[in-house]
């Protein structure tokens, strides 16, 4: 694109050099590329001269100089490779879109491009393809659980408004209103002893 002019294909659609659509995203390619690089030189660093400590004082952060810290970031790098591996790259194809590990203000952020990717989902087995038909099968049945779900919270919310409120509201009267005849009893019971004791003087 920047070399020989030629158009950049955007979402499917194919943008002409200089476009604002294309220019964003030969920006973010060469980003993810400079990134790509900084991991390929890492990457045999941290495997074969880990502990070398004139690589430690040039390449690493003041938080990486022990062993210990070391191999525990290690093994997360490892940990997340696998990961991407067996489930984030299955997941991006399945969904035809490309990861690409761009600048921002904070540090580095992941963004997604569409790009068919057609023939490498046809090329996957074990465990990347039973990712890709676990998804299918969620996708499959999420609505059906969705709509169940709603179903039954709906049922509970009208259970509970309707029969349980109303319950609630006629214990409630039952409750004043014994309380308003006491009261009434109470009130009657003082009249006739006033009046008896009248009659008596």
């Amino acid at each position: 694109y920047l070399l020989f002019q030629v158009p950049l294909v955007v979402d499917n659609k194919s943008c002409a050099v200089g476009t604002p659509e294309a220019m964003q995203l030969s920006e973010a390619l060469l980003q993810n590329l400079l990134i790509s690089i900084a991991n390929a030189v890492m990457y045999p660093l941290l495997n074969n001269f880990a502990d070398v400590e004139e690589i430690k004082e040039d390449f690493y952060s003041r938080q990486l100089l022990s062993t210990r810290d070391i191999e525990k970031f290690r093994n997360s790098l490892s940990w997340r490779y696998r990961i991407e591996q067996y489930v984030g790259e299955p997941k991006a194809i399945f969904e035809s879109n490309f990861s690409l590990f761009v600048l921002n203000e904070t540090g580095i952020k992941k963004m997604a491009i569409y790009s068919p990717r057609r023939h490498e989902l046809a090329k996957l087995s074990g465990i990347p393809l039973t990712v890709t038909l676990l998804l299918e099968t969620r996708d499959a049945i999420a609505p059906g659980v969705r709509a169940t779900v709603s179903f039954i919270g709906s049922g509970i919310v009208y259970l509970l408004t309707q029969v349980v409120g109303r319950g609630i509201g006629l214990i409630g009267r039952g409750i004043f209103q014994g309380l308003g005849n006491s009261f009434q009893d109470a009130k009657f019971g003082r009249n006739n002893n006033r009046a008896e004791t009248k009659r008596n003087n």
